[in-house]
């Protein structure tokens, strides 16, 4: 039987009700809670799910990675002198002082969200001490806080990660493991609201493939996944205005030679054929793209630059759009539209666009 997967959105609320849940009080008076384990290939957003699950239950975030503990998250040795009963000949006694991030997570006093990441990708003695947090929640008397919740991540070995054994028993520690695969519509919700450029966004509806293309390779490159177009997002403010084979050498070296390539000459194609402030100026007559590529610049530029203000024109350009068998795309900046500003859908130009067959599509989007 195939493995169940979800989507990022959906390990999000999975995880969300798992932190909301109380643990359960043991008899020695330890508590103990659900531990999941997201699963999935390097960048597709398992450390932004974890934030995300923790801002939704206003909890505090610490970000710990197995990977770099180095031996050190089970404590660091500090010997001291203990005196004997007679005040003479003392000896030396050994406590552990916590290290990192896990001494965060061991001093905190509000409720906190541990996510343990890279979590089978230290060495054996790291994996031991991950095993320990995650099952005793202490570690040579080192004890997380009731408050403390811990969530663990990891790639699979299929995705070329060094990872130390897992089996069977390590992994029944955890409950439930999800395997998360990208989706490109919960991630274009997700940098909608996040300020991704709406470029990217309009891209990778062209091509949906480009959003997560995993290959392990041992060469100094990068790849395509939702990580690195964050990152291609940020280089874009950076090279505004800088010339067009300087923008290739940026985003070739973010998400690889051929989607980096591929996304500046959509920049080129969308920034020549997408004009919107025409549109928002005159939608009468503002013209309409006719490719692909500058259809979706244009009804993601709507999404990004709408305000309440505007809505009118967006809603007249749109209609002009899907009288010119565009109705997809105008479906799309409407509904984006609809969700971003809900009070968008009481004004005199939707409700009457509502009662007729775009609205109907806009209806049909899930």
């Amino acid at each position: 039987m195939n493995r169940v997967t979800c989507t990022p959105a959906q390990a999000a609320e999975i995880l969300a009700r798992i932190i909301s849940l109380p643990g359960d009080v043991l008899p020695d008076g330890r508590v103990r809670y659900l531990v999941p384990l997201l699963e999935g290939p390097p960048g597709v957003g398992k450390t932004e799910i974890c934030r995300q699950a923790a801002s939704h239950q206003r909890v505090g975030f610490i970000h710990s990675l197995v990977s770099e503990w180095r031996g050190l998250a089970g404590g660091v040795p500090n010997f001291f002198d203990v005196a004997s009963d007679d005040g003479h000949n003392g000896h030396n006694g050994l406590r552990y002082v916590a290290a990192g991030r896990i001494a965060d997570a061991l001093h905190a006093t509000d409720p906190t969200l541990l996510l343990l990441d890279e979590a089978f990708s230290g060495t054996d003695e790291d994996t031991k001490t991950m095993r320990a947090w995650v099952h005793d929640r202490e570690v040579n008397g080192l004890r997380l806080p009731d408050c403390v919740r811990v969530v663990a991540a990891t790639n699979s070995r299929s995705h070329g990660a060094g990872l130390v054994t897992m089996d069977t028993a390590a992994l029944s520690r955890f409950g439930p493991i999800l395997h998360l695969t990208a989706h490109l519509p919960s991630w274009t919700a997700w940098a909608t609201q996040s300020g991704i450029a709406p470029e990217i966004v309009a891209y990778l509806h062209v091509y949906p493939d480009a959003l997560h293309e995993f290959s392990p390779n041992k060469e100094i490159e990068n790849y395509p996944c939702p990580r690195t177009w964050e990152r291609v997002s940020d280089a874009m403010r950076a090279m505004a205005g800088a010339p067009s084979e300087l923008e290739m050498m940026v985003y070739t070296g973010i998400v690889g030679p051929s989607r980096g390539t591929e996304f500046t000459e959509f920049l080129r194609l969308m920034r020549t054929g997408c004009d919107i402030e025409q549109v928002l100026r005159d939608p009468q007559n503002a013209g309409i793209p006719s490719t692909a590529s500058g259809r979706w610049g244009i009804a993601v530029m709507l999404v990004h630059k709408m305000n309440l203000q505007h809505v009118g024109a967006a809603v007249t350009y749109c209609q002009r759009m899907y009288a010119d068998d565009a109705g997809s795309f105008a479906a799309y900046a409407l509904h984006e539209i609809m969700r971003k500003i809900p009070a968008s859908t009481s004004t005199a130009d939707w409700q009457r666009m509502w009662a007729t067959p775009l609205g109907s599509m806009i209806r049909g989007i899930a």
